[in-house]
């Protein structure tokens, strides 16, 4: 019969070859065209993954664009280079200029969009270790203490209960209780198994 030309067979050392079942060539195609769709499935799977990579890194290197703007830069280096003030003595809104004000604000709400994407795991683990200089740089400098202080205490007069840039100080945060508790979870664990492969 054309329905019943091919057969499994088995082989027992006791009994030798043996025919355990026909099948049909309906059921041939049925799991051919099943191995098929698997093997698409997967095949989409690994495109999938690959175009998020390829838009993660994208977006990676467009925030990374937006912090080296200059005024930005000029932001976080005046921090870096311990040259940011506040609030300085005779200035009306605490700030030596109207520009510095601007550019440190700035700065602050990139770190809040870096945060809010950080939040929504959005950022790949290189990228949020790339930042988390960044973070802390800004987040443990106490002219920035003292104007976040200002800005809540700004916000709360002004009847709005959350100050700015919570995401940012959140995220800062967050990150420095994991720093300080070491590595845990999956990133942890593969930390340690590097280490036990390289001994």
């Amino acid at each position: 019969m054309v329905g019943e030309a091919t057969a499994w067979i088995t082989f027992d050392p006791a009994n030798g070859l043996e025919v355990v079942r026909r099948i049909s060539v309906f059921e041939i195609l049925s799991i051919v065209g099943l191995v098929t769709a698997v093997v698409s499935l997967l095949l989409s799977m690994r495109a999938a993954v690959d175009n998020a990579r390829t838009r993660s890194a994208e977006f990676s290197f467009l925030v990374w664009e937006r912090f080296r703007e200059d005024d930005v830069q000029a932001a976080f280096l005046s921090i870096e280079w311990g040259r940011f003030q506040y609030p300085v003595a005779g200035a009306g809104n605490g700030f030596a200029t109207a520009r510095e004000e601007r550019e440190i604000d700035r700065l602050l709400s990139l770190l809040d969009d870096v945060a809010a994407f950080g939040f929504n795991s959005a950022l790949m683990s290189g990228d949020v270790d790339r930042w988390d200089y960044v973070f802390t740089r800004v987040f443990q400098n106490e002219a920035i203490g003292r104007y976040m202080r200002f800005l809540d205490n700004f916000y709360i007069v002004n009847g709005v209960p959350a100050g700015p840039h919570q995401l940012a100080r959140s995220w800062y945060e967050r990150r420095a209780a994991r720093r300080t508790a070491g590595p845990g979870g999956y990133r942890g664990a593969l930390q340690r198994l590097r280490r036990w492969l390289k001994e």
